[in-house]
Order: C-alpha cells, then structure tokens, then sequence
C-alpha cells in the first residue's frame, strides 16, 4: 500500500516551489489533526488548499485538493479533486494539472 502523506512532507514540498502558509487569507492555516491536516498554502496571488485524513484513527482515508488560480474571495477553485489516500504522488499530479510545476 503507498505511504500516506505527511505534514513534513507537504511543507517541504510546498515550500520548495514558492508556497507558504497563507496566513493572509485564514488566522490558522495549518490544523494539524490526529490523522491528517487541513492546509492552506499561497504563491502569489494563488491558493491552494490541501486537507487529508490518512484514515488510521477513523477510517477511511480521504483527501480534497483545490487550487485557485490568482484568488478572489467567494470565487470557485479552478481545480478541485477529491479522494481516498492522499500521496505524495497524488499530491504532484494534482499540482501538476494544476500548472504549478
């Protein structure tokens, strides 16, 4: 089985492509929870929201994934996919039908 997505990993891989914590936007944009996050990350102008459960205390695992591109408040993401296990793999694929990388 692939190894779910951690907090780590995510903020090393978001912060090496010119992410940060979108701070400017939500007073808390990192919620750690006890088996997963939910994540807010900006680049510009742009949004990108990460929030996962790994499903190893509740059961089943899940993700979302959305991306605006140059955000408005009250607008729809440009991108958005759910699903079950969030990966490290999942993450780039989204992240690169995004046009981030």
């Amino acid at each position: 089985m692939p190894e779910p997505l951690n907090i780590t990993k995510l903020e090393e891989i978001l912060k090496s492509l010119g992410f940060h914590e979108a701070k400017e936007y939500v007073d808390f944009p990192i919620v750690p929870g006890a088996d997963g996050a939910d994540t807010f990350w900006t680049r510009g102008s742009d949004l990108l929201q990460v929030s996962w459960s790994s499903g190893e205390i509740e059961p089943p695992p899940e993700y979302i994934l959305r991306y605006a591109k140059e955000y408005k408040p009250g607008h729809p993401p440009d991108l958005e996919e759910k699903g079950d296990l969030l990966t490290e793999e999942t993450l780039m694929a989204f992240l690169k039908k995004a046009g981030v990388i």
